[in-house]
C-alpha cells in the first residue's frame, strides 16, 4: 500500500516595460500560494483515502471517445481499482502536436455538470478544448462529487486525426 499526497499551484511573473507615464516600474510578481494541499486532510479513521488515476493514451482514432469511469474502473498506480466520491484536479495534456482534444461530461451521466457550486461544466454538452502541445487542469477546492451512475466523463479526439495521444491525471477521495 501506498500514501499518497498532492499539493499544486502556480506561479506567473512578468515584467512590465518602464514608461515615462506609468506609476509602476518593475517585476509584477502574481503568485498563488499553494491553491491544494491535501496531504492529510482526505482521511477516515486514519486512513488515507487520497487517490491518483493515471492514464495514457496513444494512436487513438479521430472521432473517438475515451471514458473515464469513476467508480469501479479506473485503477491506481498499485492497479487497485478506485471508487472516487469527489474529484479534485483532472490534469490532462494533448500530446499531439498538430490536432486538438476535447473533455466534457459524457451526457448519459452528465458527471461533473455544475449542481449546487459544484462541477467543472455548465452543461451536458459543454467541452473543454486542449490545443496541440497544451494541457489543461481543472481544479475544484470542495471537490466534484461522483455517485452510481452519474460517475463518467469523456475525452474526445478530433475529427482529423487518427493517432491521438494523451497523459490524463485524476486525483479524488476514493470511497473504498
Amino acid at each position: 500500500m501506498s500514501t499518497f499526497s498532492f499539493s499544486w499551484g502556480m506561479r506567473l511573473k512578468a515584467t512590465e516595460l518602464l514608461t515615462a507615464t506609468s506609476a509602476f516600474r518593475g517585476p509584477v510578481d502574481l503568485t498563488i500560494p499553494e491553491l491544494a494541499d491535501f496531504a492529510a486532510d482526505i482521511t477516515d479513521n486514519g486512513t488515507n483515502r487520497l487517490k491518483i488515476a493515471v492514464d495514457r493514451q496513444s494512436g487513438v482514432g479521430a472521432s473517438n471517445s475515451q471514458d473515464y469511469d469513476l467508480i469501479g474502473s479506473l485503477t491506481d498506480l498499485e492497479s487497485t481499482t478506485l471508487n472516487f466520491d469527489l474529484v479534485y484536479f483532472i490534469g490532462l495534456y494533448n500530446l499531439s502536436a498538430t490536432y486538438g482534444i476535447s473533455i466534457g461530461p459524457k451526457a448519459s451521466t452528465t458527471w461533473g455538470v455544475a449542481s449546487s457550486n459544484q462541477g467543472f461544466w455548465l452543461d451536458a454538452s459543454d467541452r473543454s478544448y486542449v490545443p496541440p502541445s497544451s494541457f489543461l487542469t481543472l481544479y475544484s477546492a470542495s471537490g466534484v462529487p461522483a455517485s452510481a451512475g452519474s460517475d463518467t466523463f469523456q475525452v474526445i479526439t478530433d475529427s482529423g486525426s487518427s493517432a491521438n495521444s494523451w497523459h490524463i491525471v485524476i486525483v479524488g477521495r476514493d470511497n473504498a
